[in-house]
């Protein structure tokens, strides 16, 4: 009787425990299937919710140089993207608006001499205007004029020079001085109500 008994309770006992094998099996074949379609489709979760390419914007992702460049370029797109002495400045071209007036102080000092040294013989000049807008100042006596190197504006619409006469070439006399900005194809022109009087 007892034998008897014990044969029964194997006999139910092996389909069930196949049964649970099989579920266990199928379900884990289930989740790695699941898992491999989310990493292919690239999607966060089983609703499908797709991953986000877009990287947050930043100081790393905004390209800005750890020194400085000179001369700038800007394209005709939708975004101009620049560099000057300071930094990479990204403007929305998309509205053709030209650059505001230059303003600043174009140059340090309005009295230069060709004779001076060291520091008397540095000038410093800053136009400002838009941002990511390329500025230049030049200087006219007659027919001849001579420009400071074209720079870009950094993100506070700012951009220096320190140079010397010898530099551009100038020499003695009366020099207009005048600020031109360019963004959009477009310049915007200042003319300094001070000429540059340049001393032997």
């Amino acid at each position: 009787m007892s034998t008897k008994t014990y044969s029964i309770k194997n006999q139910n006992t092996s389909p069930r425990s196949r049964k649970w094998l099989f579920f266990a099996v199928g379900g884990a074949v289930l989740i790695a299937t699941v898992i491999t379609f989310l990493a292919i489709t690239h999607t966060d979760n089983i609703i499908g919710t797709k991953k986000s390419n877009t990287k947050t914007a930043s100081q790393a992702t905004k390209g800005e140089p750890a020194n400085g460049s000179t001369t700038g370029s800007q394209s005709s797109g939708s975004t101009t993207t620049t560099t000057d002495d300071k930094q990479n400045t990204t403007t929305d071209a998309s509205d053709n608006t030209p650059a505001t007036q230059p303003s600043g102080n174009f140059v340090s000092n309005y009295a230069p001499s060709l004779s001076a040294t060291g520091a008397k013989e540095q000038i410093q000049s800053v136009c400002n205007t838009t941002p990511g807008a390329a500025c230049t100042i030049s200087f006219t006596n007659g027919t001849t004029t001579k420009s400071l190197e074209k720079r870009v504006t950094d993100k506070g619409g700012s951009v220096y020079w320190t140079w010397a006469l010898k530099d551009i070439g100038l020499s003695t006399g009366s020099w207009k001085i005048t600020a031109t900005a360019e963004l959009n194809n477009q310049k915007t022109v200042t003319t300094d109500t001070l000429p540059l009087e340049v001393q032997p």
